[in-house]
């Protein structure tokens, strides 16, 4: 771990001995210590594997000089108190359990509790003897000695498992993290990129002869990222830093002096001078030979020789670091293949994976690279080892998508339930991702490619053929693997921007999954209800005939969807609504073993659902919900006369409460687009403004009045706009109309923060706001629903206004409640009078009576 290096400065005790001249004779005689690299600090012998580059470092010997006999006067003794650095501390301290009492939060010793004491100073020492830590010492011996079992032992001791090494990463500081002071250290290895590849394959050694629980794959990826990022830095050290290793350190010469040139001998100036004189006749002789021609090219061969005989001149060299020192840091080609080859006896492949970055082993084994093959060895290693997130970025990093066929390459992933790793797989890849999508399409054009006619026969001609070249999956029979596969064409479609029903039968697929579901929701509620009849779940009704009305298939597959379950009143009714009756009738005749849409043996039918209070459903036994005062009106704004009468009617609000409806994103293709806005006045009126209407491209005047009068409202700072959870709303909203992106808002309050007024958090929503303050439920049961068919139900039109209106009711609340959350609105308005007879009866409110389902919800509507 830390270092144990003080932060802090060291008290000191003296103590004086009186000066006295005494006579030491220190007779000590010539040692010799012979090291071996291959031998532990403690001399046991180290057994590792041989790696392809030798670790071995030339015998170090150590010699001490015999010493005369010194007389002196004793110095003062000067005993200094063990200081542990701030590392080490927390270093104890992570390695502590969370139930154990740290030191420094230990009550004051006072002098009558001796006892306590003495046991407080012995639980704290075992503490740091059982708290290992990794110091300096220990670090320059491990790379001295190039012990990397040792370090390893070491390094296992002291984090101990991935929790407690993030929890000590934590509170560390960045220089004393391990792989910053193991990169400070790995000069003193004979070769620290051969060290650090011994490292990485006795971790993984150590692992497989002690599995200890806890100690999992996470923390060794986390030792293993911890020593190759040591290197990393050390291999990127400027050579201004360089470190010469303490071997190499050679002792100061004292004896021998330099020569120096003898100033009494003219010999070497008479030899000087004849040498000028005659270098002096050479230039005449050569200046009149240049006379000729071929003058230029001699000039310059002559400077191009002169080039070549230029000495380079390394920074090192200039620095006076020995040329051995330097290499050190230098990671070379024999590192690399060094790294490839740990592939063939490291019994944790995925460690070569993690240390293939700090080692560049791209170029290598990459596309096109020396030792490609290795590089898909260790692919197909990951991929039969269970690593699959790390096989695929091996290959996007390598470029090796030649070397795995994608239908093949996504066989092996879906027989995985690894589907979902596809999208990322093909990223970026065009080709790739259109083979894919094609390969999933024929997958699945197999489940609906049975005898029962759902699909149009020109979709099927090739079917047989395909299932020579690609057969059908093993598990293509099971709902959920197929949701897979669609999954994972869906994302893929999305990236590339392509309409769904370019590949149909993928499109088909996750249409018919998404009716599955409604159906299912439907049969739930009515479980929950205990009413069976098509107007109680006029909800779904209305989103079964969005999604089967898109192809005559789904409406095929949803007849067949109520007939398996054995809802006759659903499926009679639906054959007429979906123009179906004789689709019905010819599979209401068939035997069970019959009733198959793919061609897959073993295809699932759908059952009866009588699972009762689904954790979704939206019926919950009987509850008292919430119900607008009967004063307020509800307006449908759809022509420009109503939007007119909402701006009259806004001139004249101070308080409104905002909401908007949209069709879920599961129940449609393409893009989500607002398809209801509603908007509450204090004024006791509801405005709900069509949206869907408005963006049809024959609206265009009517679109453009609905932008200026919400441009108005937003901007408006007299108005106090109430609203829930809006921003998702907001950002709709602004989609759909032509300036909203010049809008900006004004006095827009948003009560997702608010608490109740004993500032607690409000759980459930809206649900839960109207709950805690008005002492009612809100119903909502027509939250998913076809917010885009017209006219709306009556159910929808009510829970639609009660939304937004809620939101006034809860305000006033607030104001009576004298609620700190109006702290944080400015100059909000007082509460309006007639809200005062509206709080007294909130809590004497009864259920909502049914609506009568025969009554048209246009005429309630349109009022003025």
């Amino acid at each position: 771990m830390s270092g144990n290096e003080s932060d802090s400065s060291e008290d000191e005790w003296v103590i004086s001995t009186s000066p006295t001249n005494t006579t030491t004779t220190n007779s000590t005689t010539t040692t010799t210590k012979t090291i071996n690299t291959s031998t532990s600090r403690n001399g046991t012998p180290i057994s590792t594997p041989p790696l392809p580059i030798s670790n071995s470092s030339s015998t170090t010997t150590q010699t001490t000089a015999t010493t005369p006999p010194i007389t002196a006067t004793l110095p003062p003794i000067t005993i200094k108190r063990p200081a542990v650095s701030a590392a080490t501390i927390r270093t104890i301290r992570a390695s502590l359990p969370n139930n154990v009492t740290s030191p420094a939060s230990a009550a004051i010793i006072t002098p009558s509790s001796s006892t306590s004491t003495i046991n407080t100073h012995n639980a704290l020492q075992r503490v740091q003897e059982q708290a290992a830590y990794i110091t300096p010492e220990d670090l320059d011996q491990f790379c001295q000695y190039s012990d990397s079992q040792g370090f390893i032992r070491k390094l296992v001791e002291t984090y101990k498992n991935a929790e407690t090494y993030l929890r000590i990463r934590e509170i560390e500081t960045q220089k004393l993290t391990i792989d910053v002071r193991l990169s400070e250290h790995l000069h003193e290895c004979p070769d620290p990129g051969a060290f650090v590849l011994q490292l990485i394959y006795d971790l993984a050694v150590y692992y497989k002869k002690n599995p200890v629980q806890g100690r999992t794959l996470k923390f060794q990826r986390y030792l293993v990222q911890a020593i190759c990022h040591a290197f990393h830095i050390f291999t990127h050290t400027p050579p201004t830093k360089y470190k010469v290793p303490k071997k190499m350190q050679e002792e100061t010469d004292l004896i021998s002096f330099a020569e120096e040139p003898n100033l009494i001998s003219f010999d070497d100036e008479e030899e000087g001078n004849q040498h000028e004189e005659e270098d002096e006749d050479d230039m005449e002789t050569s200046s009149d030979d240049d006379d000729g021609e071929g003058d230029d090219d001699d000039d310059v061969d002559d400077d191009s020789e002169a080039e070549d005989n230029i000495a380079t001149i390394t920074l090192s060299e200039l620095l006076d670091i020995p040329s051995e020192a330097a290499a050190r840091y230098t990671m070379t080609r024999q590192h690399q293949e060094a790294c490839v080859r740990l592939l063939d006896t490291i019994p944790t492949p995925i460690l070569v994976y993690y240390a293939m970055d700090v080692f560049k082993l791209q170029d290598l084994i990459g596309k096109g690279g020396d030792l490609e093959e290795d590089g898909v060895n260790m692919c197909k290693l990951l991929m039969r080892n269970g690593h699959y997130n790390e096989a695929v970025s091996c290959i996007r990093k390598l470029n090796l998508f030649d070397a795995f066929p994608i239908e093949q390459f996504a066989a092996k992933m879906f027989a995985a339930n690894q589907g979902g790793i596809l999208p990322v797989y093909t990223s970026g890849q065009l080709t790739i991702q259109r083979q894919l999508l094609e390969y999933i399409n024929i997958q699945l054009r197999y489940t609906f490619a049975g005898n029962l006619g759902i699909v149009p026969a020109e979709y099927l001609t090739t079917v047989h053929e395909d299932e020579k070249t690609t057969p059908p999956l093993p598990r293509l029979r099971e709902r959920r693997f197929q949701k897979e596969l669609s999954s994972c064409a869906t994302k893929i479609l999305q990236e590339l921007n392509i309409d769904e029903v370019e590949y149909y039968f993928i499109w088909l697929s996750q249409r018919h999954a998404c009716l599955r579901w409604i159906i299912k929701a439907r049969a739930s509620q009515q479980c929950d209800e205990n009413d069976m009849s098509i107007a109680a779940s006029s909800n779904y009704n209305g989103l079964i005939e969005l999604v089967a009305g898109e192809d005559p298939a789904i409406a095929k597959l949803a007849i067949k969807e109520f007939v398996d379950m054995n809802d006759s009143v659903a499926a009679t009714s639906f054959a007429g609504i979906l123009r179906q009756q004789q689709f019905y009738i010819q599979y209401y005749s068939l035997p069970l073993r019959d009733r198959v849409v793919g061609m897959i043996k073993g295809e699932t039918l759908s059952s009866r659902f009588i699972q009762s209070s689904p954790r979704n459903s939206p019926v919950v036994g009987n509850q008292i919900y919430y119900q607008m005062p009967k004063h307020v009106r509800t307006i449908m704004v759809d022509n420009h006369h109503q939007v007119m009468q909402l701006k009259s009617t806004l001139t004249k609000t101070t308080i409104c409460g905002l909401d908007t409806e949209w069709v879920p994103q599961f129940a449609r293709s393409g893009a989500i687009k607002t398809a209801l806005m509603q908007i509450a006045s204090d004024q006791g009126v509801v405005y709900l403004v069509d949206i869907a209407k408005a963006l049809h491209p024959t609206n265009i005047a009517l679109l453009q009045d609905i932008d200026l009068v919400l441009r108005m409202l937003f901007e408006e700072p007299r108005i106090l706009k109430l609203t829930y959870d809006f921003h998702g709303d907001f950002t709709l909203l602004k989609e759909c109309m032509p300036t909203a992106s010049d809008w900006y808002t004004a006095n827009l309050v948003d009560l997702k923060t608010l608490r109740t007024k004993n500032d607690e958090p409000i759980p459930g929503g809206l649900s839960g706001v109207i709950s805690s303050f008005l002492g009612v439920t809100m119903n909502k049961k027509q939250q998913l629903s076809n917010w885009e068919q017209r006219p709306l139900t009556m159910d929808q039109a009510t829970y639609a206004a009660s939304d937004s209106y809620s939101l006034i009711e809860v305000y006033f609340t607030l104001v009576a409640q004298h609620h700190p959350f109006l702290k944080s609105i400015k100059n909000y308005p007082p509460r309006h009078p007639r809200i005062n007879h509206r709080l007294s009866t909130l809590s004497s409110s009864t259920p909502s009576p049914p609506l009568p389902t025969s009554h048209s919800v246009e005429p309630d509507l349109v009022q003025f």
